[in-house]
């Protein structure tokens, strides 16, 4: 008896999904077990009518339980139907044998219908595309097929958060759509009807008299610099990392005054913090890294350095100086920040030079915490840093280089978990985590070293989502993979 329970507690756990932060029991999985158990519909209602679960929203706070209980009193509540216990494990074990999830693809498929684009990008669970013609096309969560946004100029670039997209147009303007608990611009706060979709674009208010040359997307906050070099912010400033006064919420655009004396040319949005980059190589930062080190507004680090170009991951920054020099500070408990001896210590306060890096010219922070360059570091519990020989370590604090990447042209950090590797001859490269086949290697298992996605040619840009990866080639098609569970691969 104590063998079959386990396994109804095993099924029932496999059932559980997180959506929106919330758990919920997945009712196809618990009515395939009952199937399984050779029970009708009415012999299905006649044993279980002493379980009820709700998991309404209508269910007051107070009435809520802890979610462990709760499953606790349900298999306790299923040990008093005897019927339900009595099953055949042969036969489970038959019908789910050659079971395959229709909404996993674990090779490239071609986007259809999506031709002639020259950019990409994803969030969560959509991916969006920009057209030469300068429109933009979106498909996955919320959308019902393809979905032409509708914007009244032709845009020039864009950019995806976690769960929403912001777009510049040619004519200096931003447009912002997605989850309302994102940060828009739309005069709605972050904290506004979270989990209602913003599905037509909107023009992001406050900015009419502004052209934007520079944008970037954070967590819970955006950035916008201006031709003249002004820097405007919105969303949650937490931990000051809008540059403005902390622990308010910007609902819209507000100019960050601290800046004022310097002409910004690149703004870059972590998760609880912002560099500020100035045309004569000053660097500035803003916030704080998850709740550690010490809040700053608009500081000026690495003052006896002139940088070239800067980067944010999700808890950590990173720097690259003018002779390709990489600095790093933050959040790195995982060792992201790749500084030797830093073992132990969870928050690296001051800018700290990277050694065994040189003539670096491009630096991603991922955010899901691990740096690349030709270099890697950081967290590698699902083999995302790449670095052979290194399985079953989860952090590699001191950068390692990656064999078997060469001329390399660029490197994307995906938002959960892999990593992926366009070369200057366009082969794609995939390694790290693979649970819904996001690598395209035709499986689902992580791979720890890059492998080369070998049924796809004359890549030119890449990106990845939360399960999903997106690829576009030099003929302007797009090929998805992974997880499509939202329609974000673009498949039936």
């Amino acid at each position: 008896m104590r063998f079959h329970s386990l396994f109804i507690i095993a099924t029932v756990l496999l059932s559980i999904q997180l959506i929106d932060g919330v758990m919920c029991l997945d009712s196809s999985v618990l009515t395939h077990l009952a199937w399984s158990l050779g029970l009708s519909n009415n012999q299905q209602q006649e044993d279980t009518d002493n379980v009820e679960v709700d998991l309404t929203e209508d269910e007051s706070p107070t009435e809520k339980k802890d979610t462990e209980q709760r499953l606790k009193e349900i298999l306790a509540s299923m040990e008093d139907s005897p019927d339900i216990l009595q099953m055949d494990m042969n036969s489970f074990a038959h019908q789910m044998e050659g079971f395959v999830d229709p909404s996993v693809f674990s090779l490239p498929q071609q986007v259809l219908n999506i031709t002639d684009v020259k950019a990409i990008c994803t969030n969560g669970y959509s991916t969006v595309a920009l057209t030469r013609d300068g429109h933009i096309i979106q498909w996955g969560i919320s959308v019902e097929g393809y979905q032409k946004m509708s914007i009244p100029y032709l845009v020039t670039n864009i950019s995806c958060g976690d769960y929403y997209t912001t777009a510049l147009t040619e004519t200096g303007e931003l447009w912002s759509w997605g989850r309302d608990g994102s940060p828009l611009g739309h005069g709605r706060g972050v904290t506004h009807r979270p989990n209602y979709q913003s599905k037509e674009p909107a023009r992001v208010n406050g900015l009419d008299d502004e052209v934007i040359v520079s944008f970037s997307s954070g967590q819970d906050h955006s950035l916008a610099c201006t031709e003249e070099g002004e820097v405007y912010s919105w969303g949650a400033d937490t931990y000051g990392q809008t540059g403005q006064t902390p622990g308010r919420e910007y609902k819209r655009p507000a100019l960050i005054s601290a800046l004022s004396e310097e002409k910004i040319v690149k703004v870059a949005a972590g998760g609880f913090h912002s560099l500020f980059l100035s045309e004569d190589g000053k660097l500035f930062y803003s916030g704080q890294l998850n709740g550690q080190g010490e809040t700053a507004n608009c500081r000026r680090v690495l003052a006896e350095i002139s940088i070239e170009t800067m980067s944010c991951g999700g808890d950590h920054m990173l720097a690259v100086s003018t002779e390709g020099h990489v600095y790093a500070w933050g959040w790195s408990e995982h060792g992201q920040i790749g500084v030797n001896g830093t073992q132990g210590e969870k928050k690296i306060e001051i800018p700290t030079k990277v050694e065994g890096l040189q003539r670096v010219k491009t630096v991603v922070g991922a955010k899901h915490g691990h740096s690349l360059a030709v270099y890697a570091w950081g967290w590698s519990e699902h083999g995302q840093i790449g670095v052979n020989g290194t399985q079953g370590e989860k952090k590699i604090e001191i950068p390692t280089k990656i064999e078997g990447l060469q001329r390399v042209k660029t490197v994307v950090g995906a938002k959960h978990g892999h990593s992926l590797a366009v070369t200057e001859d366009g082969d794609l490269f995939a390694w790290g985590w693979n649970e819904q086949g996001q690598l395209g290697l035709g499986d689902t298992y992580d791979r720890t070293v890059p492998n080369h996605v070998t049924s796809l040619k004359s890549v030119v840009d890449v990106d990845g989502g939360y399960k999903h990866t997106a690829v576009l080639n030099d003929r302007g098609e797009v090929f998805a993979f992974g997880d499509s569970v939202y329609g974000q691969l673009g498949q039936q």
